[in-house]
């Protein structure tokens, strides 16, 4: 991953070249093949290089346009270059370097900020108007490259990583309560909230703009998730064909490099179908890379995080070796240190398991690696497609959902999930809520959130509350699609992911996250990815003859619970030192917290909230920290959306 950082005094004082310096040394692990600085009067852009394509290698950054007047740093690369450079060209405009950079600028240099929405691709960038002394922030569709800032009223701060911007204010700042409440709650609101109280993100699909003697950023948006339903075909086969062709595309765009291309190979029908389109293209001669390497995770034998025989199925079906990396399950000192080197709470084990084969893909010789991330939100379809079904009117489509439901789990399942998510959804919502208040459901004892203290327990309500105000706003049908793209556990999951692949000098990308593999996930009617109790139907389709059948039939996914309970009596025993010292303290009501680390045996089921345990000891680590500012609370001021639907086992 390449990085950026940038110092703005919007009061026309000069900038600092020390402060940005210490903001690029902080993130040096994003430089592997350089950094360079650029500072003219109140403005100073960095760029920290790591070259994945061969484009690449021949520019540098930060970049100037040919008349002066704007002035790049980007990290990320684009889908959709090459039509992007047709358009340039056709307009009479020739790049000096040919770098994703320089055609970004070219594009900025016509259109402004507008440019935008015609960026496919995964980046993060910060353009510099010398003329308007303006300096111009944009993050992808989905926020799948990170970028951070901080305003004090006269300087603004920009950079990749939190630990970018806290090298720049020289001092950590005071932690930030209500985004702190979230991780120990497993309640998930925030886009644009860090644990410190002043370090902001900018959100995926959002624009930051500063002007010198402007009191405050300008934050906009620029692109939604499309919620209306616009690609209809007759037949499953058509849905399937179409779907290929873009996925075909989105995978090999994606997987373009001067060295080897590396592939998370899970043996799930996500990552697998990526390598094996990438497989089938490179031996047709469509990749513009050298090669392909997979790897994939070796789980426990027997349980739940077993899916080498997958694996080894998608090894025997392209005749190609992935190498079985070992799931990295170190202690809880390792996670202390992490958190305290990146600034942030620490990972939790189902993504620090995945660090032993980043290594061993950075090792290999690729600067790439992609994966299947985005195939459960996209592809594996909700129930309701009965709802929508019944809205267009479309008498085939429920016909062959409520046969299908009923081939796979009997008449009264099929009834009970068509009157569910089908007409139960057009009763108005006053009766519904009539319903609830006879029928109320009765919550885990987990989700109370008792152990949580008051005053932030009124905070996550109000949270909940807005959020589901805005998505009450929009038409029913067209919730769970936002629910989806606006989902901000999703986001950190990606951000997470990102940091730990750049400490390993690799680059993730993402071809199901792709704007194009989204909008033609929403612009599709749902049924065509939920047939019956079978998720993926479309893909499962698709991919016939491409997957191995092992993997393009299986019926479930491996789960990864098992490096959460490696650390069960480590954390048990750290948070219940932790509970006595502040301000660790002054966010848990220590009389319940000894209810979440005893597994709940009423109803006969045993319970553990793995995500709630670890938040606690996440949050327990982020005060023992040194160099904490201990002296108050701050307090976050953004609504954000969304809950993590915490694992049952």
């Amino acid at each position: 991953m390449s990085g950026i950082a940038a110092t703005f005094q919007a009061d026309g004082a000069p900038a600092k070249s020390a402060v940005l310096d210490s903001m690029a040394q902080a993130m040096a692990y994003r430089g592997a093949d350089g950094i360079d600085t650029w500072v003219a009067g109140e403005i100073g852009l960095a760029h920290l290089a790591l070259h994945s394509n061969a484009d690449d290698q021949g520019g540098s950054q930060p970049l100037i346009s040919h008349d002066g007047r704007f002035t790049i740093s980007f990290d990320g690369y684009l889908l959709n270059d090459k039509e992007l450079r047709t358009d340039l060209g056709q307009r009479g405009l020739q790049l000096r370097q040919g770098t994703n950079a320089e055609l970004v600028l070219e594009l900025f240099a016509l259109q402004g900020k507008d440019c935008a929405r015609q960026l496919e691709g995964e980046f993060a960038f910060a353009v510099w108007d010398a003329r308007e002394h303006r300096i111009t922030c944009i993050r992808d569709h989905f926020g799948m490259r990170p970028l951070t800032w901080h305003w004090d009223g006269k300087r603004l701060l920009v950079a990749s990583d939190i630990a970018g911007v806290i090298a720049g204010l020289g001092e950590r700042p005071a932690p930030n309560a209500e985004y702190i409440a979230e991780h120990l709650a497993n309640e998930w609101y925030t886009h644009d909230e860090t644990p410190w109280h002043g370090v902001m993100k900018l959100p995926g699909a959002h624009i930051l703009e500063l002007e010198r003697g402007q009191a405050e950023p300008r934050i906009s948006q620029y692109w939604t998730v499309p919620q209306e339903v616009t690609i209809r075909y007759n037949s499953d086969e058509e849905y399937a064909e179409h779907y290929l062709e873009m996925f075909d595309w989105a995978v090999t765009r994606a997987a373009r490099s001067h060295s080897p291309v590396g592939f998370e190979v899970s043996g799930g029908l996500d990552s697998s179908s990526v390598f094996c389109l990438a497989d089938r293209a490179l031996k047709a001669g469509r990749l513009d890379a050298p090669d392909i390497k997979g790897f994939g995770l070796r789980g426990h034998p027997g349980d739940e995080s077993d899916e080498i025989a997958y694996i080894r199925a998608v090894a025997k079906h392209t005749g190609r070796d992935i190498a079985e990396v070992p799931l990295f399950e170190p202690d809880i000192d390792w996670y202390i240190e992490q958190g305290i080197r990146d600034a942030t709470l620490p990972f939790p084990p189902n993504t620090v398991m995945l660090a032993t084969l980043q290594e061993k893909v950075s090792a290999a010789g690729c600067r790439i690696s992609l994966t299947g991330q985005g195939g459960d939100q996209w592809l594996d379809g909700v129930y309701q497609h009965y709802r929508e079904s019944l809205a267009a009117r479309d008498w085939p489509a429920l016909a062959n959902s409520l046969a299908a439901h009923r081939r796979d789990a009997g008449a009264i399942s099929a009834a009970r999930h068509f009157w569910r998510y089908g007409l139960k959804s057009f009763i108005p919502p006053s009766i519904k809520r009539s319903f609830r208040t006879i029928r109320p459901r009765k919550a885990h004892w987990y989700e109370k959130n008792e152990w949580i203290a008051p005053e932030l327990r009124e905070v996550l309500k109000e949270k909940r509350r807005a959020y589901e105000s805005r998505l009450t706003a929009v038409p029913p049908e067209s919730r769970y699609k936002l629910g989806k793209w606006d989902a901000p556990f999703t986001g950190l999951v990606n951000e997470m992911m990102n940091l730990q692949a750049a400490h390993r000098q690799l680059e993730y990308r993402h071809p199901m996250l792709s704007r194009r593999f989204v909008e033609f996930s929403t612009g599709t009617p749902e049924h065509i990815r939920r047939r019956g109790t079978t998720r993926r139907h479309v893909h499962r389709l698709a991919m016939k003859d491409i997957l191995p059948e092992k993997v393009r039939t299986r019926p479930d996914d491996a789960t990864f619970n098992s490096p959460f309970y490696c650390l069960y009596d480590e954390i048990n025993e750290y948070c219940r030192q932790e509970i006595a010292n502040s301000p660790f303290a002054d966010y848990v009501v220590d009389s319940h917290l000894p209810l979440i680390f005893v597994s709940d045996q009423r109803g006969g089921s045993e319970v553990v909230p793995i995500w709630e345990l670890w938040g606690l000891f996440a949050g327990a680590a982020f005060f023992d920290a040194p160099g904490l500012d201990r002296s108050n609370r701050g307090r976050g001021n953004n609504e954000g959306s969304g809950d993590q639907e915490g694992e049952e086992v």
